[in-house]
This record gives structure tokens, C-alpha cells and sequence, in this order.
């Protein structure tokens, strides 16, 4: 092979094979590094348990990324569960992705649902971004999209970050470890 050829070509497949690596790795791998501009949890401005449901921890949600110290949102029949609020670190545009790293309890994975909100105070207004069942038992990112202004939302940027646990199917326990904003 002429050795110009190789001098060439040698860089492009690196990079090619780096690409192809790094498109295989996980969604959950991929999320793990942090990036520069996310807004995370930097206080927890509130929780209460829903029809005799259960908070606990809450403090956990706090921090740039999984720690493994685990909030918790549980509810032993349809309708309990709980409710925490919590501030970001930064003010985040409307419409961006909420990325929740969650997991259920073995025999919840049926029926924990959970629901983020965003707003620009602690006490509301909330708005809806989105619901979704926790499948997995083991942690997994779990993306919503904040509403966009202005349409569905009045404002151009949230501070607060309203996660609630319930199900109208059945009990709810889920365990959440990090909130960020992208």
C-alpha cells in the first residue's frame, strides 16, 4: 500500500471505529457523563406523602448525578404515593429534556408511574412535562420534555422541579436518584 494512503486513511478509520464504539455504549452509559450546562438538584424545597403514601429521603435527588443515594416514592394501593419539589442549580429553558434516573421495586413495575412538573417557584404553578411507568428494577434514565413556551407554558425558563409518584392501577414504589435538565 502506498504509505501516503496509509498516513491518510489510518486517521479516518480511528476516528470511524471511536464513532462506532461510542454509538454502542448504553443510553444509560452515555447519560452517566455530565454535561457541562445540565442544572441539577441543589435543594429539596418540599415533599408530602398522597393518600397515605409514603416520602422517603427525599433529600436524595440532590447532586449532579447518581450517587446512589436514593429518594423514595411509595404507595401501598392505587391513588397513594408522594410528591417532592425540588430547586435546580441553574434556570432551565422551556422545552428542554428532564432526564430522571429511576428504578421501581420488583412487583411495582406493573403500576409505578411517575409525573414531572416544572415551575418557576416552589409553590407553583406546576406544569405538566410528561408521565411515564418506571419498567426497570434496576437504575435507568427516563426522558420528558418541559412544555415550551408559549403555548403550553408562560414562561421561558423553570427553577423548579415537581416529581410525583402515583398509580391508579395499583401500588406505586419507586426510587429516584437524580434529576438533571439538558
Amino acid at each position: 500500500m502506498n504509505m501516503k494512503k496509509f498516513m491518510v486513511i489510518t486517521p479516518i478509520v480511528a476516528l470511524l471505529c471511536i464513532a462506532m464504539f461510542a454509538s454502542l455504549a448504553t443510553p444509560q452509559a452515555k447519560a452517566q457523563v455530565i454535561p457541562l450546562n445540565a442544572s441539577y438538584c441543589i435543594s429539596q424545597d418540599g415533599n408530602n406523602p398522597i393518600q397515605g403514601g409514603y416520602v422517603g429521603n427525599a433529600n436524595g435527588i440532590i447532586g449532579t448525578g447518581p450517587d446512589g443515594n436514593w429518594a423514595q416514592i411509595y404507595g401501598a394501593k392505587a391513588g397513594e404515593g408522594g410528591y417532592i419539589i425540588a430547586g435546580m442549580s441553574a434556570p432551565v429553558t422551556a422545552g428542554s429534556n428532564v432526564c430522571v434516573y429511576a428504578e421501581s421495586v420488583s412487583g411495582f413495575t406493573s403500576t409505578s408511574v411517575l409525573s414531572v412538573y416544572v415551575g418557576n417557584s416552589a409553590s407553583g404553578p406546576f406544569y405538566l412535562a410528561g408521565s411515564q411507568p418506571i419498567y426497570t428494577t434496576s437504575g435507568s434514565w427516563y426522558y420528558f420534555t418541559s412544555p415550551s413556551y408559549p403555548s403550553s407554558y408562560p414562561y421561558t425558563t423553570f427553577q423548579y422541579i415537581y416529581i410525583q409518584g402515583t398509580s391508579s392501577s395499583g401500588g406505586e414504589d419507586v426510587f429516584i436518584d437524580s434529576v438533571l435538565t439538558m
